[in-house]
């Protein structure tokens, strides 16, 4: 079976961006390279085991099958929804923050 393409949405995209600079500014360059390799092969097993993380409860029909991976090194979690074609990153979150709200305004 062909894996599935990657579409990182606007949001999950500024969150990367956000959370690799926040590792660099706290850790170093070293730091958030482990940070990126983390999401790395969090998305690679996305792609070969889209169910993999569990169903986040929603009531919001617009967010209708999105599911949570926790990565492994990070506290932080990829929030994704598995389509027949592709895996959409909707955002990538640190378990401190008040994840529903920011899941409503993606």
């Amino acid at each position: 079976m062909p894996r599935r393409a990657l579409v990182r949405h606007p949001a999950a995209k500024r969150d990367l961006v956000e959370a690799t600079q926040y590792f660099v500014d706290e850790g170093g360059n070293e730091v958030a390279h482990e940070f990126l390799d983390d999401v790395a092969h969090a998305f690679t097993r996305l792609r070969r085991f889209p169910n993999l993380g569990r169903p986040w409860p929603t009531r919001n029909p617009t967010l209708e099958g999105l599911r949570r991976l926790p990565l492994k090194r990070f506290p932080l979690s990829v929030f994704y929804r598995p389509t027949r074609s592709a895996i959409e990153v909707i955002r990538v979150l640190h378990h401190a923050r008040d994840i529903p709200p920011l899941l409503e305004e993606t």
